[in-house]
C-alpha cells in the first residue's frame, strides 16, 4: 500500500509533465495493476483469517466435546451398571416368580390329588363300614337263631337221671368237679350268666362284656370280633343248674 501511494504521488507530481508521453500511459497500467493485485491479496487475507477462525472454532468444538464426554463418562459407566443391575434383578424376578408359578402349580396338584385320595378312601371305609354292620347283622341274626333254636331245645329237653352215666357233661355224685365247658374261659370259674359271643363261644356275661369293651377280640381265637353283642345260652345254663341241682342233692358231692 504504501508503494502505491508513492507511485500515485509521483504520478501526480509528474501528471503534467508526463501526460502526452507514453511514461503516463505505462504508470496508469501500472496503478490498475497494482490496485487489483492490492485487492486479491486483501481476498486472499480475508480467507485466511476466515479459515483460521474456523479452525479455532472447531479446535475449540472438539476441545468442548472431550471435556463433554470425559465429565459424561462417568455418569454413563454407572448409568449402564444401573441398567445392567436392573435388569439383573428384573430376571432374578421373573425366575423367583417362575418357581413361585411351578410350586404353586405342583401344591395345587398335590392338594387336588390328595383330596381325590382322601374321597376314594373314604368311600372305601364307608363302604368297609356298610360291609362290616351287614356281616354284624348276619352274625348276630346267626347267634340269634342259634340261640332261640338251643333254648327251644333246652326247653323240651327231659331233666336227666343224674346216674353215673348221665350225658352231656352233667356229673355224677362221684365227680363234684364241673365240666371244663362249665368254666367261663376267661375268668376259669363256674358260669351263672353264660352268654354267646359272635365268635361261637360262650362266656360268662360280664367277663365278656368287660373283655369286648378292653380289647373287642375273641379271647378263644384271637380275632377281632365283628360286633360286641352278646346272647344267652339258654342251653348252656340249664345245665349249669342242673348240675348244681345234681351236686347239691344228699350224696350227691358239692361242686
Amino acid at each position: 500500500e504504501s508503494a502505491l501511494e508513492v507511485l500515485r504521488q509521483s504520478i501526480g507530481t509528474h501528471s503534467v509533465l508526463l501526460q502526452d508521453s507514453d511514461v503516463l500511459k505505462e504508470a496508469q497500467v501500472l496503478q490498475r495493476r497494482a490496485a487489483k493485485a492490492l485487492k486479491k491479496k486483501r481476498q486472499k487475507q480475508k480467507q485466511l483469517a476466515a479459515k483460521a477462525q474456523a479452525a479455532e472454532v472447531a479446535v475449540a468444538a472438539e476441545v468442548a466435546a472431550a471435556v463433554v464426554a470425559t465429565e459424561e463418562q462417568p455418569a454413563a459407566e454407572t448409568a449402564a451398571a444401573e441398567v445392567a443391575a436392573a435388569d439383573t434383578m428384573a430376571a432374578d424376578v421373573l425366575v423367583a416368580n417362575a418357581a413361585e408359578a411351578v410350586v404353586a402349580d405342583a401344591t395345587a396338584g398335590a392338594v387336588v390329588f390328595a383330596e381325590m385320595a382322601a374321597s376314594e378312601v373314604a368311600a372305601l371305609e364307608a363302604a368297609a363300614a356298610e360291609a362290616m354292620v351287614a356281616e354284624a347283622a348276619v352274625a348276630e341274626a346267626a347267634v340269634a337263631e342259634v340261640a332261640a333254636a338251643q333254648t327251644s331245645a333246652g326247653d323240651m329237653l327231659p331233666l336227666p337221671s343224674f346216674t353215673p352215666s348221665s350225658t352231656r357233661g352233667i356229673p355224677s355224685a362221684e365227680d363234684p368237679e364241673p365240666p371244663d365247658e362249665y368254666l367261663c374261659p376267661i375268668t376259669q370259674e363256674l358260669m351263672k350268666d353264660p352268654v354267646f359271643a359272635t365268635d361261637g363261644h360262650t362266656y360268662e356275661r360280664y367277663a365278656i362284656e368287660r373283655w369286648l369293651t378292653i380289647k373287642g377280640t375273641s379271647p378263644k381265637m384271637g380275632g377281632m370280633l365283628d360286633t360286641t353283642s352278646v346272647f344267652p345260652n339258654h342251653v348252656m345254663r340249664r345245665q349249669i343248674i342242673e348240675w348244681r341241682e345234681a351236686c347239691a342233692r344228699p350224696g350227691g358231692g358239692t361242686g
